[in-house]
């Protein structure tokens, strides 16, 4: 998007809204900020640290790394992901029709050239998870069996 001209962006802009204006039905939208994960960046920096010979690229490099790690550590890197909810009232065998809504909804974005993933039920679950309880950790094992605790009496 950084690199698209002003005129692009509008443009693109336009297009975009034009296509989601046209949902009749009701939707909730959801702008969620996170810590940006940089580790696969520090690994490759660690990396090409390791291989290379050039004083200048490793004193370049290690600044990087630094500046990289200060951001990260005061939250200063973030990254926003955006989620829609469609949603239907409930009734017998209205999965299908949700279904094709979820995927014509999806084909809006994809026509923009704007990728897009359906959630699966776990993600589902972490998004719940991190939108009501921003103490938990997105990538919390969710595998979490229900059970009733067991009390002891104590004498």
């Amino acid at each position: 998007m950084d690199l698209l001209s002003r005129r692009e962006r509008k443009n693109f802009t336009k297009s975009l809204t034009a296509e989601i204006s046209s949902e009749k039905e009701p939707l909730k939208f959801l702008a969620v900020s996170r810590p940006t994960d940089i580790t696969p960046l520090l690994d490759q920096y660690q990396e090409l640290l390791s291989k290379t010979e050039n004083t200048v690229q490793r004193d370049l490099l290690r600044k990087e790394t630094k500046e990289i790690s200060r951001l990260t550590y005061y939250n200063e890197e973030v990254e926003r992901q955006f989620y829609f909810c469609l949603y239907e009232k409930y009734e017998e065998n209205r999965d299908k029709d949700l279904q094709k809504r979820i995927e014509e909804f999806q084909a809006k974005f994809e026509i923009n050239e704007v990728k897009t993933k359906i959630l699966e039920e776990a993600e589902i679950i972490q998004l719940c998870n991190l939108v009501n309880n921003p103490a938990v950790v997105l990538l919390e094992d969710e595998d979490v069996e229900p059970a009733l605790p067991l009390l002891q009496e104590v004498r």
